[in-house]
């Protein structure tokens, strides 16, 4: 994994850390997002497994076989947990495709291979926690 930033809006810049799957694939941190796009959420860390709802009301879940979503499966959204990341507040954390992260948190996601960068588009009013 390494350490960058998501900007949102072009306006607001927090650090986030990123992990690059095997398939060359950025993938989002999960916990770090939805304390960003305000999305309640409980972990369980021994089970790992994170209930959600999404920023529509929808229940969702994530655990080792994917993430759901009202029930339904996204396909090929398997997380990868890292109980211990390089920044001090990344534990026990999810990282889920940026697409994914789309569904969940109601965002426009452009993830930047070649600069290891997440863009963000959010229509609706989030606090900003600069």
């Amino acid at each position: 994994s390494t350490i960058s930033y998501i900007s949102i809006n072009d306006k607001v810049y927090e650090d986030v850390e990123l992990l690059v799957s095997d398939s060359a694939q950025i993938l989002v941190p999960f916990k770090q997002l939805a304390n960003i796009f305000e999305i309640k959420y409980t972990a369980n860390r021994v089970d790992k497994l994170i209930t959600f709802t999404t920023y529509d009301g929808l229940k969702g879940e994530l655990n080792p076989q994917g993430v759901f979503i009202d029930g339904q499966k996204i396909p090929s959204s398997a997380p990868i947990f890292v109980q211990q990341g390089i920044m001090d507040n990344v534990l026990n954390e999810a990282f889920i495709s940026a697409k994914t992260a789309e569904r969940i948190f109601g965002v426009e996601l452009k993830t930047d291979y070649s600069t290891l960068t997440v863009s963000a588009q959010i229509s609706r009013e989030i606090k900003e926690n600069s």
